[in-house]
């Protein structure tokens, strides 16, 4: 009974004092060991050693990571307008956990009122909390409180109470401001929260207690062991917050999709072109095989990843600076490529371009590559051109002006063929093209408004927009904005406040039906130069659940002066299909033409040596042999006025030959009959005749 009372007693002042101070330890290391003193001091020394090296090393573990951290936030919209969160938070089933959440707005920036929600699931999901109604989602009533300082602070934090593992979700937070210029901005990636089961823990009360228990000497040997298991915990949180330090200093950012899961866009880091050329910017996506999209739309930016729209198939839209000049290449649908292709390259076209895919359907998906393609443009070096390479050729050619109006008129015959055909192949992508509507913000929330419009000075201009939302959603309030000039310019119209700017007082008129059509198309009347902008539509909803959508790409409105047409264009719609059905007979005939041309000046080409030939071959005819037939001749001559009564001629000779032209004719044709030639030989001496008559004519 004794023993088990000291037992007893023992456990219950280990229960009350579970440490050990240095003191107690040295007294009692120096109390049993043989070398007590040293013994005691040497331990000491280790553990203070240990603790020491422990908590620098925390410490420089914390001052690396501080240092080394950066927050990386994704905007919505740019313009300083951001929200903050962390990641991913991990916490246990029954604890609390804190997610936090700040965010900031431009400094010119001033809101009447600040009101935060949070969304879970993704960046469309369904609301848990929101201050502006005071809502919190029955699934987290009495467990969600809010520590946010919205006013003072910036902050929407939250704290969640007796985790469940059903928690486990991704929370973003949004911000919506109202006033003047009312505005919204969320955190795209959003917070992952993990939610795990909690494991079992043994107290170190616990365990010395069992361990006294059963120890013969427990009060020596308990203080042993929770020394020791002390050392191992401490160590093993060291050795994880070493391992964590490395792993967040070794971590490299790679580029991260909006959505993931295998949500991917590729494009080429750079590229570099040559001004009045050509450069194709390749674009190719995935998604996951188990998605299965009803529609894709392409969209190329430039400048940076929230910069300006230049093309986008929806709407067939191509920005000012590039119409005639950029080509869709791309094949979403088999190839999942939205490549495109620059043509008649300019200095002002080095820029940043990023690809963009939207998908609509069950699941509507939109990503898009962040670090884009830069592409470089440089000047071309001096090339030769067409009258530069007339004047070399003309001026080095033996016959330059003949030979120059060939390749005149077979570079002309050729770049006409050029036009012919590329006026072909856009005929047929014009024809080709079909027009697809592309959705803004997913979840069937879209704004449509045309690409662009042209007016005139003094006149009236409709600028249409037409907008959805899901059928199960019923707002009790819909308020039409429109702002100039950006995404985030200036309001120009404003339904709720009945807000005109003072540009457009007096000129400005409402056409919209927005309870009854969903449009809210608006009419600008004395147009003005100064109107030459790019104009937004805007759609906010109030009730149960506020939205706010708004098309990204804008309508540009282009002024120009009035100008009188002498004579109206009403040709019917059937004469461009008949042009478009005659396009290829036209291309052919050009073809036919062009070989005619070709052949013909082959033809000329071979008759022109020819005849050269010839001429050379009778230039080779000497004068010796010439003046050798008129000596012979003029013996002959002689012969017959001193003999007159010699009438003795060869067979079939002309009588009575007076003149010397046939004399020499007849002479030459002697001379063949009596030898006995060849064809060619023949040939030869009709040339000599030929010869022989030219220069007969010329001595007359």
């Amino acid at each position: 009974m004794g023993s088990n009372h000291h037992l007893i007693v023992l456990q219950l002042s280990v229960a009350r004092e579970p440490q050990t101070t240095t003191a107690q330890l040295t007294s009692s290391l120096t109390a049993t060991s043989p070398e007590g003193d040293k013994l005691g001091q040497w331990v000491i020394l280790i553990i203070r050693s240990m603790l020491a090296l422990g908590i620098l090393t925390v410490v420089w573990l914390i001052g690396i990571y501080l240092m080394r951290r950066k927050k990386v936030t994704v905007m919505i919209n740019g313009n300083d307008f951001r929200v903050f969160q962390p990641p991913s938070l991990e916490g246990v089933v029954g604890q609390s956990i804190i997610i936090r959440c700040s965010f900031t707005y431009p400094e010119n920036y001033t809101p009447q009122k600040i009101d935060i929600s949070w969304r879970r699931l993704n960046f469309h999901g369904e609301f848990i909390f929101n201050t502006s109604k005071g809502y919190i989602h029955p699934d987290y009533r009495g467990r969600l409180e809010f520590l946010g300082s919205p006013y003072k602070e910036k902050t929407g934090t939250i704290r969640i109470n007796q985790l469940k593992l059903s928690d486990s979700n991704q929370y973003s937070c949004r911000v919506v401001t109202s006033g003047h210029r009312p505005e919204m901005w969320q955190n795209i990636p959003g917070t992952f929260l993990s939610v795990r089961a909690r494991e079992p823990q043994t107290t170190t009360a616990q365990l010395t207690s069992s361990l006294t228990a059963t120890s013969p000497e427990g009060n020596k040997l308990g203080q042993w062991v929770i020394l020791i298991i002390r050392s191992m915990l401490a160590l093993g949180i060291l050795t994880v917050v070493w391992l964590i330090g490395i792993y967040l200093m070794r971590r490299k950012k790679v580029t991260v999709m909006i959505n993931g899961n295998d949500f991917r866009v590729f494009q080429p880091p750079s590229l570099e072109g040559v001004v009045g050329q050509s450069i194709i910017i390749r674009c190719s996506f995935t998604y996951p095989e188990n998605y299965t999209p009803q529609k894709i739309d392409i969209s190329w930016r430039r400048l940076n990843f929230h910069g300006e729209f230049i093309f986008n198939t929806s709407k067939g839209y191509i920005h000012p600076d590039y119409r005639g000049r950029l080509e869709f290449l791309g094949s979403p649908y088999k190839e999942k490529t939205g490549t495109i292709r620059i043509n008649q390259l300019k200095l002002s076209d080095s820029n940043q371009y990023s690809c963009r895919v939207v998908t609509s359907g069950h699941r509507p998906e939109m990503w898009q590559n962040i670090p884009g393609t830069f592409l470089s443009v440089r000047a071309r070096e001096p090339q030769t051109t067409t009258a530069q390479l007339t004047s070399s050729l003309t001026a080095t050619s033996p016959e330059g002006n003949k030979l120059g109006q060939w390749v005149i008129l077979i570079i002309r015959s050729m770049l006409a063929l050029g036009i012919l055909t590329v006026v072909w192949l856009i005929g047929i992508y014009l024809m080709r093209r079909k027009k697809v509507t592309v959705m803004i913000n997913g979840n069937d929330f879209r704004v449509f408004q045309p690409p662009s419009l042209e007016g005139v000075v003094g006149q009236s201009i409709i600028i249409r927009c037409s907008f959805t939302y899901p059928e199960n959603y019923t707002p009790q309030k819909i308020d039409i904005s429109w702002r100039r000039l950006n995404f985030h310019g200036e309001f120009i119209f404003n339904t709720s406040k009945g807000y005109i700017h003072p540009d457009y007082r007096g000129r400005l008129e409402f056409l919209g039906s927005p309870y009854k059509e969903k449009t809210g198309t608006i009419r600008i009347n004395q147009l003005k130069f100064s109107d030459s902008n790019q104009y937004y539509c805007r759609v906010v909803t109030s009730g149960h659940r506020p939205e706010m959508w708004q098309n990204i790409p804008g309508t540009f409105l282009s002024v120009r002066a009035w100008k009188p047409t002498a004579k109206p264009t009403t040709e019917p719609t059937t004469k461009s299909a008949a042009s478009a059905t005659w396009m290829p007979v036209l291309i052919g005939c050009s073809v036919l033409a062009f070989l005619l041309i070709s052949l013909g000046l082959v033809a000329a080409v071979c008759s022109w040596k020819k005849q050269r030939r010839q001429h050379e071959n009778i230039r080779q005819v000497s004068m010796r042999d010439i003046s050798a037939l008129s000596k012979n001749r003029s013996i002959d001559l002689d012969q017959q006025q001193k003999d007159p009564s010699n009438q003795s001629q060869p067979n079939n000779a002309p009588a009575g030959k007076e003149n010397d032209l046939e004399g020499i004719v007849y002479a030459t044709l002697h001379v063949k009959e009596s030898s006995e030639t060849t064809i060619n030989a023949l040939s030869s001496e009709v040339h000599i005749v030929y010869a022989a008559v030219k220069f007969h004519a010329e001595t007359n």
